[in-house]
């Protein structure tokens, strides 16, 4: 409806210009520029009587491509009156004043000729409110980006009518016209809700209408409302054998079949083809069970079957089982409620037989997608893990074909980029209940579980197995694994092995008995090695410090059919990324991803990210059968890999792109950080590293990257200044109380932190005396004693005539003062750095000053050292809470949450007392503390809350994109500025600075070993692809020119052959031309051994743009994070 509007709309627009042609009457007006959304245009008038259209968008960078047509018959020519990025748009119309309401506009991306040719003759209803427009992908999840008021547009629209809505549907339960006829002039009764239009028919037109769809339900008009019915009711059969039309001479009677389909349980009447085989077909084709299949009806036994499952039905059930995680319960209930809602007359129960023929239905999908038909010796021949879905980014036999119609070898690959990565790691969730069933697997091992009979033979020899923790991270991973588990489950989770890629690996998964045995491990993982050994092997696991231990030793003991050498390859062991930062000093660097050389952007928690998909079918899969269990874990596997698979093209896509920003931005920031030191130093620090690097288990190697241990410490400096004070003594410098200067000094300093730390735990509690603890009052009333007798016995000897803070009387008058505060943490202390210059000179002992700026150095290291051990031990114990203690009861949760607790009070004490000892700094030294190269800028700096954080990515930041705080970049213990000089003193700072200076040259090089790594692996899926496409072919054709199966079998044979070779080279060129025009926009040359028939882009697909330009908005989102983040060097 219009609105009426006294003055211009003060709508926002985001426009940075717009130009508009004359707008004759009744004409489109085109614009050019382009345009992503489309908003309201309104007219009114102006003060001067002419008609102002006003447009108005919130979005930025939206600009108009083309007005399709203004219904304003008196508007002869438009004028923008104002082109602010910030104002609205205003055409004036000069004839005249137009009505005052709003004109619906459209607005599209797509080109003048298709616009014309979509909205050229669209008439626009001028009471509209809403308007037409094309749909804005976001740049970072494909939805809508709009403002929640814009989304709800679409519903509040709705809520005025409701009423008439309502009505529209009650309707549809409406009586029929008076002696309303079918189309065949009987009168009509009934009708199909399942049909289009819901036609009304006749008994007999309805039934023969439905022979094609004989499993809807229908309706019948019983004078007073419309009843559920069925077509079973009024005498409709199903004929097999001769599409839908009755057979001459039929296999007896017919019988009563319960159906299950899509649209919920039937109860039809099926006649069998009784005819003697026709061309194409032998008598066991003519078998019962083998119509049914025919007739894309599973049924549930082989012999006089009565109970079916459409095609349909299995094919819908296994979509959402495997992305929704249904169970087959949830599912067959829904059917039931859709055959009978009320529950008035019920189906028969066939619950069992759908689970059963739902369970068959995914195994031998699972062959069929592997092609078992075309091999010789069929599902008996299978080798284990054939028929799993293999990744195809990793390095595999094709690597190094040479196939003359398809692709040449690659010639000129670095010798790293041919390393296999992969990643080991336990899921306790995925259980099985204990219910002495027996249940043998239909895959048994020919998928991704291996082999039930040769697996636990192992296990069981190798005897029962405690693993002992001996990493110093305090990580018990193993130690807590070797509890987990019971007599109430026969397998306490699984163990698993994936690639870099995310994709599960033949064969690379077992049940676990009791914890994470390394006999377990042992197994799985050399199982998943058996179809192929690569150049290099990267293992990641989160105990892979203690598992690699005397792996080769073990390996000898694994059974011959999955014996594995690590003498075969180069073996390289890592712990992933997110898990590395629990563990000790020494796993941090030994196993670290992101300073071992040639590992590219891994980062090994990408089998967590496996688990977080399949977590939720264990709720139903614990309650399972063994082999029921291990066949849907098989499935639910290989659609994980099949969706990756499918994914990949954007995966490696985004990678590469984000990798080739990154690499730049991280070599620009390194050099510039090497441009402050000297070029010895330089050349001295990269020795380091590539020697560390080669050898990084030598400890005998000095480690670039590893934190230097702090020299000089609190302790240090007390057994200093005692020398000192020893000195004198021995001098004949007798002190004027048994209690020196310096220990007076950390009296004083222990008493201001104990008042810091009853002032935090009063803040904690109410500020009444009666809420707090009997315990606290007793520690204020023994911390204001000590106060006393500190400054009464010891204080008037190294500040004599010191006035007290609230009287002004001298250091006499302690007691008093003492007594007067009103809490323990408010007395003063009176130190030195409490006190101005003048009443220092005034005040002060001789010495004294100076020896409190060295304590509160000291004190001020102390607390940064201690404060990154207390952030590396909160780290700890919250992964150990996530992953050990999570789920193990209330007492162990309440416990663990408690210790984390009371680190995080320490860690805020500690803070405080660091920004105390700076205070007191700056107190004594205002000039080393805003001095360019003093202490407060280059060392001890300003501790913001945002600085005490660990040193590990958080939340949506990596390695590659952190940046460590300050605190980790500062040494302990040395005061010398960073200068460029070329002799720099070998001490704590230059390790420090050499150790950040080593992994700043990592994240460079880990970026450009992604750049590297990534065009490869794009090659080697679309050699895979069209490989396998060939392969397809070829076996197929074998298959049909060596069977003595009837025709029909083998036509099928080489069609489905001839369909999957025709996705998968679909497929590699829609890849192809996505990669092809990344490394057009980079100038990455094309790499050796590309297949031939994707060297050459196609003409970009509507869908391939979309998506380009999806990914395009994520990475410039990243390049802006970037810029903005950039380290100041």
């Amino acid at each position: 409806m219009g609105r009426k509007k006294d003055r211009r709309s003060q709508a926002h627009c985001t426009l940075e210009t717009v130009e508009f042609d004359s707008i004759p009457e009744a004409q489109p007006a085109f614009a050019h520029a382009p345009i992503q959304i489309a908003r309201t245009v309104t007219t009114s008038v102006n003060q001067h009587g002419r008609s102002v259209f006003s447009e108005s968008f919130n979005r930025r960078n939206v600009l108009i491509r083309e007005f399709i047509r203004i219904n304003a018959p008196t508007a002869q020519t438009a004028d923008v009156r104002s082109l602010d990025a910030n104002d609205d748009i205003h055409i004036e119309a000069p004839d005249g004043p137009g009505s005052t309401e709003d004109i619906s506009v459209a607005l599209a991306g797509e080109e003048d000729d298709e616009i014309r040719e979509r909205f050229g003759a669209m008439a626009f209803d001028p009471e509209m409110e809403g308007l037409e427009s094309q749909e804005v992908e976001d740049g970072a999840s494909g939805v809508h980006d709009c403002h929640p008021e814009e989304k709800r547009r679409g519903l509040d629209e709705w809520i005025p009518i409701r009423d008439h809505v309502l009505d529209q549907l009650v309707m549809h339960d409406g009586s029929i016209l008076e002696d309303y006829r079918c189309i065949c002039g009987r009168q009509g009764l009934y009708r199909c809700s399942h049909c289009f239009g819901a036609p009304i028919r006749c008994e007999s037109c309805i039934a023969s209408g439905h022979t094609t769809n004989p499993f809807h339900f229908i309706e019948n008009w019983n004078g007073k409302f419309w009843a559920k019915t069925s077509l079973n009711c009024i005498g409709f059969v199903l004929h097999l054998g001769h599409g839908g039309s009755p057979c001459p001479t039929p296999d007896g009677q017919g019988r009563l079949m319960h159906i299950i389909h899509t649209t919920g349980l039937h109860d039809v009447r099926v006649k069998f083809c009784g005819c003697s085989p026709r061309q194409g077909y032998t008598s066991f084709d003519q078998l019962q069970y083998n119509q049914l299949l025919r007739a894309r009806l599973f049924p549930a036994t082989i012999t006089t079957p009565t109970t079916a499952v459409s095609f349909e039905a299995l094919n819908d059930f296994h979509l959402l089982t495997t992305q929704g995680k249904l169970t087959g319960m949830d599912y067959y209930e829904t059917r039931v409620q859709l055959a009978d809602n009320p529950g008035i007359d019920p189906p028969k129960r066939k619950y069992e037989e759908f689970m059963r023929i739902s369970r068959l239905w995914r195994h031998l999908k699972i062959l069929k997608r592997a092609g078992v038909h075309l091999a010789a010796g069929g599902v008996n021949a299978c080798e284990p893990g054939s028929c799993a879905v293999s990744c195809l980014a990793c390095p595999s036999d094709t690597d190094e074909l040479d196939i003359m119609e398809l692709f040449s070898a690659p010639f000129d690959d670095p010798l790293w980029t041919s390393a296999a990565y992969r990643q080991l790691d336990a899921n306790f969730r995925l259980k099985l209940k204990n219910r002495n069933l027996k249940d043998p697997s239909l895959n048994d091992g020919i998928v991704h579980i291996v082999k039930e009979a040769p697996y636990k033979e192992h296990v069981q020899s190798c005897g029962p197995q405690t693993e002992v923790n001996i990493c110093d991270s305090g990580l018990h991973a193993v130690d807590h694994a070797n509890l987990r588990g019971s007599a109430a489950y026969v397998a306490s989770g699984v163990g698993a092995c994936q690639c870099r890629h995310m994709m599960v690996m033949p064969s690379g998964v077992g049940d676990l008995q009791k914890g994470e045995r390394y006999s377990n491990m042992d197994y799985i993982f050399a199982s998943s090695m058996k179809s192929f050994v690569p150049k290099r092997l990267v293992i990641s696991y989160d105990i892979a410090c203690q598992w690699s231990r005397h792996f080769v030793s073990r390996c000898k003991n694994l059974p011959s059919h999955i014996q594995f050498d690590p003498s075969s390859t180069a073996v390289e062991y890592v712990i992933p990324k997110f898990h590395i930062a629990a563990h000790g000093a020494a796993c941090r660097t030994r196993f670290s991803l992101n300073f071992l050389r040639y590992m590219g952007r891994t980062d090994g928690e990408n089998i967590e990210r496996g688990w977080a998909w399949m977590n939720p079918a264990s709720l139903s899969t614990r309650e399972m059968g063994p082999g029921s269990r291990a066949d849907t874990l098989d499935d639910q596997w290989c659609s994980w890999n099949f969706r990756i698979a499918t994914r990949i093209a954007t995966t490696l896509y985004r990678r590469l792109d984000e990798s080739i920003v990154m690499a730049r931005s991280q070599r620009e920031a390194h050099t510039a950080f090497t441009k402050t030191f000297c070029p010895e130093a330089i050349a001295k620090w990269e020795a380091e590293v590539d020697a560390w690097c080669a050898d990084p288990s030598n400890t005998r190697i000095i480690n670039p990257f590893e934190d230097p241990v702090p020299t000089v410490t609190m302790a240090d400096i007390r057994r200093e200044l005692n020398a000192e004070e020893a000195d004198e003594l021995a001098k004949g410098v007798v002190p004027s109380h048994a209690t020196s200067a310096s220990q007076y000094l950390v009296a004083g300093l222990h008493l201001e932190d104990q008042q810091r730390t009853l002032r935090i735990q009063n803040a904690s509690t109410r500020s009444t005396s009666t809420s707090r603890s009997l315990a606290n009052e007793d520690k204020e009333a023994e911390l204001r004693r000590k106060i006393v007798q500190w400054k009464h016995d010891v204080q008037p000897t190294y500040m004599p005539g010191m006035p007290t803070a609230a009287t002004g009387a001298n250091s006499n008058d302690d007691d008093a003062d003492v007594e007067q505060a009103g809490e323990v943490w408010d007395i003063p202390l009176c130190l030195p750095s409490s006190l101005s210059n003048e009443q220092r000179q005034m005040f002060c002992a001789p010495g004294l000053e100076l020896k409190e700026l060295r304590l509160r150095v000291a004190q001020a290291d102390d607390a940064l050292d201690e404060l990154r051990r207390v952030l590396r031990a909160v780290l700890a114990l919250d992964t150990h809470k996530g992953r050990q203690t999570a789920g193990s009861g209330v007492a162990a949760n309440t416990r663990m949450q408690t210790l984390i607790s009371r680190h995080r009070a320490k860690q805020h004490r500690i803070a405080e007392r660091y920004r105390a000892a700076r205070a007191a700094l700056c107190a004594l030294d205002p000039v080393g503390a805003s001095a360019k190269d003093g202490w407060g800028t280059n060392r001890l700096k300003v501790l913001n809350e945002g600085d005490i954080k660990p040193p590990v990515p958080e939340g949506n930041e990596s390695e590659g994109h952190m940046r460590l705080t300050w605190i980790w970049l500062t040494p302990s213990g040395s005061a010398h500025p960073l200068a460029l000089s070329k002799n720099l003193a070998e001490g704590e700072y230059d390790e420090s600075l050499r150790t950040e200076w080593a992994r700043s040259l990592a994240r460079a090089e880990r970026w450009e070993e992604e750049v590297i790594l990534i065009p490869i692996e794009m090659r080697r899926v679309l050699r895979n692809m069209v490989y396998r496409a060939r392969e397809w072919r070829i076996k197929a054709a074998h298959a049909t020119s060596s069977s003595s199966k009837p025709v029909r079998v083998q036509a099928g044979y080489t069609a489905y052959s001839e369909k999957q070779a025709y996705i998968l080279e679909e497929l590699a060129q829609d890849y192809a031309t996505l990669w092809l025009s990344l490394f057009r926009e980079y100038d990455i040359e094309t790499p050796s051994g590309w297949p031939y028939m994707c060297a050459v882009e196609r003409s970009v697909k509507r869908r391939v743009e979309r998506r380009r330009n999806r990914m395009k908005t994520r990475v410039q989102a990243r390049r802006v994070e970037v810029s903005t983040t950039q380290p100041n060097l």
